[in-house]
């Protein structure tokens, strides 16, 4: 039999320079012209042609019928009637394997590429599983932590996981490799997937497709016309590289990682060929990935003269301690041996390179447990050895240094409250991601206390979204929960929740940034003028009146627990959810963003589908240990107390503000800052300082560290009471203030239960909403926990709570239900039936700790 590539070959040796071989996709065409095929039919020509190649004209038949072979047997005399063909685009597999017929590499040329061209890397594997996407998404953060704009393209359009790694989702083809190819005439992509410390880069995500199920038929479409005509894929990448170029306003990006799809799929070329860069090879030498063509190797590494690519060999065993060379691997130096061919290139009159000396760009990745949570941890995290492959993997690829960007930081004043506070306000890596312009998320949930307000005032004094509906004490704008103008709004839809947020939104709407038209007076004018809500507070009049402008604008909301009391602030909430998911779906509404803040247990209650329309869009506020250390030096460090009778350590903490207001400052180095105030041990428990700082501020009952969230407003209000009642008359008289050079742990402890008793009482006011109990029988349920042990045998508890309370048993059991979802409880591992109080909780509830 025949093959194509010994075809081919034989009928080069034959005729020499006079045959040409040209790829434009889908059909090869072999070009001969021969003075031998004067006067001649093209019959006669095939079988001159057959003759001298030793091919029988069955097996040439046999070919053209299984290939797109095109046979073009011209004379000296024919004219030219393949000029359309060019050079060639070579921008499939299929003529590389003839190593005689490779097509020119004009792009290769070492034309200096222009200084705001970003550099590209492609990663490709030949078979799957070997963790290409997560190393490229791992090379990413840790060039975004040495402040690089990257951008990450997905362009594995078999099977996208990009978006999924980053936790990230897009509905509309602006933010896709789809609508680059052709779906949209906007571009935008996702905006601050990750955002690098201490230097300030990001990361960017172009994804492959929209989730929008609206948008399945356009994808099945769009991968049927790119494996007909590559030309949407090169034209798609081109768009990218003139979109992402840097300009003079610090926009653009400094690189772009490309993750292919796997084997011999037709988008790979067709992409590499328009964006030329290096390639990771990901090569692992098992049954499969060892029998790798050659010529499939070759043609990688011709994309980039100067830096043809590296390999990486991903190994399950992570405890391989690398001390066998890669030279001692047939299979690693046969590839190996590609890449030195390939480095010749650039200059073919030096002497060859020996494999042996490329052992370095054999890299090796190792199976690590971290890579299997479900959100992607920081390079800092991973392995050490796969830590140090990544450093190598930048070296080699020439990016290793680092760069220096804008970083944004905060002015940290001080004040008293959420919605108002001006103290320093911590940046953490994590909260960095939402001061991203045209960030994913649109649902930020936290428990009470963690800062949701706050957060919301950040993002509103930096221009990053305007005030829609806020908390009761903000005054930065926009209609505040529970307000004369929120109410009466209600009152005017007939109490429809619906009508009620369309109506805000479309006031809103009205209202402009330019002219500072306040939405409170638009919507207090709108209601004394009578209008008719039930039409005007509808989706179809929002898209009418954003028809003639398409300008970009982000609403923030928050408030919601306290807007709506007791049964009616589930069905609210549920109504919100239902017009966010309509302006996130609908193209007619897609000027709008609007981000809400919420806190998590009405968002787990709200809506059965609320999971599936919040899936990539959600961020979890959390506060980890490292980051309330943070928020903690920074308040001492504002407290006049504190900074009169502290002052060594104050100025201490004043010195690493930058670093403090990033959240970077180490545990330890927190720590140190605070055990210059507090005793090493508090004479309660014996407790450590350490100890307490780690547990008494966080909600979590005991097992699980990294579910545990802080509370800023707690151990705020804990310094504030050591401060206040320092300075008291009779503070003095009741016990030494400072021993030591230390606060007493007395007067620690003190502060610590009436903070958090206070913290209690906040929590008492949501709980009016939050549960279906008069105020009067919520004030009686929490007084009722007074000295009850924790864990506690739930159906016990609901027996002593329905006792002291005289409520009916099914009415605890909800309330506690709904407690449980706030935090207050928490489910006791390996105990059935069993709850335990969390740690926050305990202490205000008054609980008791039994074994």
């Amino acid at each position: 039999m025949t093959t194509l590539s010994g075809f081919i070959s034989a009928v080069k040796q034959q005729y020499g320079d006079k045959m040409r071989a040209i790829f434009l996709h889908p059909t090869l065409y072999l070009i001969v012209r021969d003075e031998q095929f004067n006067a001649l039919s093209d019959v006669a020509r095939r079988e001159v042609l057959c003759q001298r190649a030793g091919v029988p004209p069955v097996e040439l038949d046999r070919l053209q019928r299984l290939v797109s072979l095109s046979l073009n047997l011209l004379d000296e005399n024919d004219a030219d009637s393949v000029e359309f063909l060019g050079s060639g685009s070579g921008s499939h597999w299929l003529p590389w394997f003839g190593n005689d017929t490779q097509p020119s590499l004009e792009h290769q040329q070492l034309a200096e590429q222009e200084a705001n061209t970003p550099r590209v890397i492609h990663f490709y594997g030949y078979k799957g599983g070997q963790g290409r996407s997560t190393l490229l998404a791992l090379l990413a953060k840790s060039l975004a932590n040495d402040g690089y704009r990257v951008l990450v393209l997905d362009a594995d359009l078999e099977a996208p996981s990009l978006d999924s790694l980053f936790a990230v989702a897009c509905d509309n083809p602006e933010s896709t490799f789809m609508g680059l190819c052709g779906w949209t005439e906007t571009w935008q992509p996702i905006a601050g997937v990750y955002v690098g410390t201490p230097k300030g880069g990001s990361v960017d995500l172009v994804a492959a497709r929209p989730r929008s199920p609206a948008y399945d038929m356009d994808y099945a479409a769009f991968l049927l016309g790119a494996s007909l005509d590559s030309q949407s894929l090169e034209s798609g990448v081109r768009n990218l590289l003139g979109l992402a170029q840097t300009t003079g306003d610090g926009s653009g990006y400094d690189v772009v990682l490309v993750d292919h799809r796997t084997g011999l799929s037709t988008s790979v070329l067709p992409i590499m060929q328009s964006a030329p860069g290096p390639v990771v090879i990901f090569a692992r030498p098992d049954s499969m990935t060892s029998r790798m063509e050659m010529s499939l190797i070759d043609t990688l590494l011709t994309q980039d003269l100067e830096c043809p690519g590296v390999f990486v060999n991903f190994s399950l065993d992570p405890s391989y301690d690398g001390e066998s060379r890669s030279s001692s691997s047939k299979f690693a130096q046969t590839l190996l041996e590609r890449l030195s061919i390939a480095l010749g290139r650039l200059d073919p009159s030096a002497d060859a390179i020996d494999p042996v000396e490329l052992d370095e760009y054999w890299i090796h990745w190792y199976h690590d447990s971290l890579l299997l949570r479900d959100v992607l941890p920081s390079p800092s995290e991973i392995h050490p050895r796969n830590a140090q492959s990544i450093r190598r993997l930048r070296e080699l690829l020439v990016l290793d240094e680092a760069r220096q960007t804008t970083v944004v930081t905060a002015t940290p004043k001080l004040t008293l409250s959420g919605g108002t506070d001006e103290g320093w306000f911590i940046l953490t890596p994590e909260l960095a991601r939402l001061f991203k312009p045209d960030n994913p998320y649109l649902y930020i949930f936290g428990r009470k206390g963690t800062g949701k307000s706050r957060l919301l005032r950040e993002l509103h004094a930096r221009g990053l979204g305007e005030a829609l509906f806020v908390a009761s004490d903000y005054q930065g704008g926009g209609v505040t929960s529970n307000g004369l103008t929120a109410t009466s709004l209600l009152a005017a839809c007939g109490n429809d929740a619906e009508c009620f947020w369309w109506s805000l939104l479309h006031a809103a709407t009205d209202t402009s940034i330019l002219t500072n038209v306040p939405l409170k007076k638009r919507v207090d004018s709108l209601i004394a003028d009578g209008a008719d809500f039930k039409s005007y507070g509808t989706p179809y009049e929002l898209a009418k009146s954003l028809s003639g402008n398409p300008t970009k604008r982000v609403f923030l909301i928050d408030g919601i627990e306290t807007a709506v009391g007791g049964v009616r602030l589930k069905p609210f909430v549920e109504a919100l959810f239902r017009v966010l998911g309509t302006i996130q779906f609908e193209p007619d509404l897609s000027p709008l963003t609007a981000r809400l803040f919420l806190r998590s247990d009405l968002a787990q209650s709200a809506t059965q589908n609320v999971e599936q329309q919040t899936e990539g869009r959600s961020f979890e506020l959390r506060w980890d240990r490292r980051a309330i250390l943070n928020f903690a030096v920074a308040r001492i460090a504002s407290l006049a107390w504190f900074v009169d009778n502290f002052s060594e350590t104050c100025e201490g903490i004043e010195a690493k503000r930058d670093q403090i207001s990033q959240g970077l400052l180490s545990e330890d180095e927190a720590e140190q800052f605070l055990l210059q105030v507090f005793p090493a041990s508090l004479e309660r428990n014996r407790l450590r300082a350490q100890t307490f700082f780690a547990t008494y501020f966080s909600d979590a009952g005991g097992d699980d560290e990294k579910r545990a969230s802080f509370y800023p407003r707690l151990f705020d209000a804990f310094l504030r009471l050591v401060a206040e009642d320092a300075i008291k008359p009779a503070a003095a008289d009741k016990q030494e203030i400072i021993v030591n050079g230390r606060l007493a742990s007395r007067f620690i402890m003190d502060a610590y239960d009436r903070a958090s008793g206070t913290f209690i009482r906040e929590v008492q006011t949501e709980l009016y909403t939050l549960l279906d109990l008069e105020q009067s029988d919520v004030g009686r349920l929490l007084d009722a926990f007074t000295g009850a042990k924790t864990p506690f045998v739930v159906e016990e508890m609901i027996g002593l709570l329905s006792e002291g309370t005289d409520l009916e048993g099914k009415n605890i059991r909800e309330s506690l239900l709904r407690m449980k979802a706030l935090g207050m409880f928490e489910d006791r591992p390996g105990y059935a039936g069993q709850w335990r109080t969390g740690r926050v909780y305990k202490a205000g509830l008054k609980m008791k700790y039994v074994r």
